[in-house]
Formats: structure tokens, C-alpha cells, sequence
């Protein structure tokens, strides 16, 4: 297994579901409801990569920076139905690495799971290597 990948949804049945197609491709998804204590969370998992559901879990810019700030390497994944979230325009500028519209397809997903660990490990070893 690769990951973990921390899965951020207030729905814990979407959530069940999204750690699900993670593992189907080989990758641990760890649910969670909210972002409180999220940064523990990742330090203790040595977590590369957050899925954050906007539409489920309340977020703004300031906990994008604060998130990035304790946690530079992190890719964070965001999910939403919306197409437009213009009170996010610095978080999708600067820490957003990919946003995905719901429904997810679970194509879309594992592609962009994949360069996140593509990408983590070129930035590790200075070169890419093949998944």
C-alpha cells in the first residue's frame, strides 16, 4: 500500500466510499470528519497527501496557509460540486495542488493520487521514477 492519504468529508458514508477507491488501487486512505487535529495527524502518519470535501467540511484561506505553513510538503486534493469558490481565490492559487468536481470519478482521482506520489518522489530523489 501507498499513502497514507488523509480523506476530509463530514459524510462519512462518501468518505467510506472515497477510502475505498484508494485502497481498490492500491493506496491507504484514512478518513476523517473534520480538520480538527489534522495537523497531528498528519505529522504522526507522515501523511503526504489531504482529499478535503469543501462542500462538507467548512473551510477558508487561513486554514489553506496555516495548513501549508505547518505542512510544506503536504499536496492537498480539494472536492466540491461548485464550480466557482471566488472566497477561496488564494487558496486555489497557492495551496491547492488539483480540485476535483463531484461526482468524483474514481479515474480523475487515482490520476492525480498518482502524480501527487510521482511528484513527491521526483522532489525526494531529484529524478522521477516509474510507478
Amino acid at each position: 500500500m501507498k499513502g497514507p492519504i488523509i480523506v476530509i468529508d463530514a459524510d462519512k458514508r462518501t468518505c467510506g466510499s472515497m477510502c475505498n477507491i484508494l485502497e481498490a488501487h492500491q493506496f491507504l486512505g484514512i478518513p476523517s470528519d473534520s480538520l480538527a487535529n489534522i495537523e497531528n495527524l498528519i505529522e504522526k502518519l507522515s501523511c503526504r497527501a489531504v482529499i478535503l470535501d469543501m462542500d462538507t467540511v467548512p473551510v477558508d484561506n487561513r486554514q489553506f496557509r496555516d495548513l501549508k505553513r505547518k505542512c510544506p510538503d503536504l499536496f492537498i486534493m480539494a472536492l466540491s460540486a461548485g464550480p466557482f469558490h471566488p472566497e477561496l481565490k488564494e487558496a486555489f492559487a497557492t495551496y491547492i495542488y488539483a480540485c476535483l468536481c463531484k461526482p468524483i470519478d474514481p479515474d480523475e482521482l487515482i490520476y492525480w493520487v498518482r502524480s501527487i506520489f510521482c511528484n513527491a518522489r521526483t522532489s525526494e530523489n531529484g529524478s522521477a521514477q516509474n510507478e
